[in-house]
């Protein structure tokens, strides 16, 4: 199994300035997702979903890429 994740909110990325992103560029970026919130994962969202595919109750799911990237791709 493999977790592909989106961005997540580290204290590396605590100091990215999103304000460089024009309003245009984040209308079309974030518009068409229409209803979607779409924001940085915590790292701690991550740690519990790694968490959940190591234990017995992931037996069952196998082989699989699970995308936590807080609905980016639905687009």
């Amino acid at each position: 199994n493999m977790i592909a994740p989106g961005s997540t909110a580290t204290t590396i990325s605590a100091g990215w300035d999103m304000s460089a992103f024009s309003e245009l560029a984040r209308d079309r970026v974030f518009g068409v997702l229409d209803g979607l919130q779409p924001r940085r994962a915590e790292a701690w969202e991550i740690a519990t979903l790694t968490l959940f595919l190591a234990s017995d109750e992931a037996r069952a799911v196998n082989g699989a890429i699970i995308t936590a990237d807080s609905g980016m791709t639905a687009f």
